[in-house]
């Protein structure tokens, strides 16, 4: 899959040449993309200013930019920073009446959330073709529930959807989604009672941590949430440092695991226990790894150490799957060059992400000649395997980037297609790959 242009990047092809010595060093991934987003919608609802600091620069979250800059929101870029100025959503405005998504589902699902109790008319929210084809019913039937008025065919975008009063909801969640939780938490500051949601499985919990943060009255016990419509204007949070994504981190610490005599720290990453399911998987497959909490943030934020180490295959439960549901690709890379069976289980949501990935996690594994299969939403991997080399095409960003770790630790290296479309999450992924001098890139 392929042949789409993000406008900006000339170059698509990517040579990787195998790496020939340990990972070695200090690392500070980007800015975390889901807390950058959160950051950018609650400062974009409240009334003042709000600085970002190391706020994710991928095209995900320049879509969230676009679609509150459309709104009337001010944003400037300085550096590390974003500047963020608003008048609350009370001001809210637009001109033109679609707001462009992008690729961006977080956004798409989130904006349904927060605009439903704004007094804005006639949205049509919309996204490139990827994200048209993945399913949005989830975050619209709760947010009907609630009295927004959303209307779409067939549950995907683009969807038209005007201001309404907003009562008010007792939702238990249907499918453990962080972005569906947090659209309905976005539409409950402005409803007309308090709401409470009910999750069956643990996932991210920044949209929490932040309201939590800001004073809006939110409480929070086992796996559920209860939300207080706020009295007045949304105040500002000021400042936000936020932390390094783990998500993208977890690349390099695949690439740490599997090169012998490697060592490697990945500073300053976010820590919260919705996001960690990743790290916990790889210490039940032996992984060596030390996890320092180093502050609170107001969710966990610390350090990560990562030393080479001989894995064995494991089992992953669906109640797992949310909390590292970004790192499933290049986790069935480490289970493939592990020692033994290993089985994810519960992986249907992968079929709606970007790309089929599930099917897509099957067919490089076996072409690489990996024992894998698929058991209707499970995928069983044997290993360990040794890989000749790649050749990937691909307009997941995701799968992009494992398709980078799988050529840097084959015997021949690989050719990577449309390389730019890691832009989407990972912009600096390529870049960071070669700064360790373990691989040599040809663009």
């Amino acid at each position: 899959m392929g042949g789409r242009d993000i406008k900006g990047i000339k170059s698509k092809r990517i040579k990787i040449y195998p790496m020939d010595s340990p990972v070695e060093g200090i690392y500070f991934p980007g800015g975390d993309k889901s807390i950058s987003h959160r950051g950018i919608f609650l400062s974009s609802l409240t009334t003042g200013k709000t600085i970002l600091e190391n706020y994710s620069k991928c095209l995900d979250v320049s879509s969230t930019i676009s679609v509150f800059e459309k709104l009337g929101v001010k944003f400037k870029r300085e550096g590390n920073l974003l500047l963020i100025e608003s008048n609350g959503i009370s001001s809210f405005t637009l001109k033109r009446d679609s707001l462009f998504c992008g690729n961006s589902g977080t956004t798409a699902r989130l904006l349904m959330g927060a605009l439903s109790p704004s007094h804005v008319k006639d949205i049509f929210i919309t996204g490139d073709d990827s994200l048209s084809k993945r399913p949005m019913e989830r975050v619209i039937k709760p947010l009907k529930m609630m009295g927004a008025s959303i209307e779409g065919s067939e549950g995907t975008l683009p969807v038209k959807l005007t201001g309404s009063k907003i009562n008010g909801i007792q939702y238990e969640m249907e499918v453990p989604s962080a972005q569906v939780k947090s659209a309905i938490l976005l539409a409950s500051l402005f409803a007309s009672s308090k709401s409470v949601i009910r999750e069956k499985f643990l996932t991210r919990e920044h949209t929490e941590n932040l309201l939590l943060n800001m004073g809006v009255n939110i409480k929070k016990k086992n796996l559920e949430i209860e939300i207080f419509p706020v009295k007045e204007n949304l105040r500002s949070f000021k400042y936000l440092k936020i932390p390094g994504d783990i998500s993208s981190a977890s690349y390099f610490i695949a690439l740490s695991l599997l090169k012998k005599g490697s060592h490697l720290t990945v500073k300053n990453i976010t820590l919260d226990r919705g996001r960690i399911g990743f790290l916990k998987v790889l210490k039940r497959m032996g992984a060596k790894i030390l996890i320092e909490v180093v502050e609170a943030f107001p969710c966990p934020v610390g350090d990560v150490s990562v030393w080479y180490s001989n894995l064995k295959g494991t089992k992953v439960f669906s109640h797992e799957i949310p909390q590292m549901i970004d790192e499933i690709p290049i986790l069935s890379l480490l289970m493939a060059k592990s020692e033994g069976r290993s089985v994810i289980m519960g992986l249907s949501e992968l079929k709606y992400k970007e790309s089929d990935r599930l099917r897509a996690i099957y067919e490089i594994l076996r072409k690489l000649g990996v024992k894998v299969k698929i058991n209707r939403d499970s995928l069983e991997i044997v290993g360990p395997s040794d890989f000749e080399g790649i050749y990937l095409k691909s307009f997941d960003h995701r799968i992009l980037m494992m398709g980078g770790i799988v050529g840097a630790i084959s015997k021949n290296g690989g050719i990577i297609e449309d390389a730019n479309f890691v832009d989407i999450s990972y912009p600096n992924f390529f870049k960071d790959l070669a700064s360790f001098k373990v691989v040599k890139l040809e663009v």
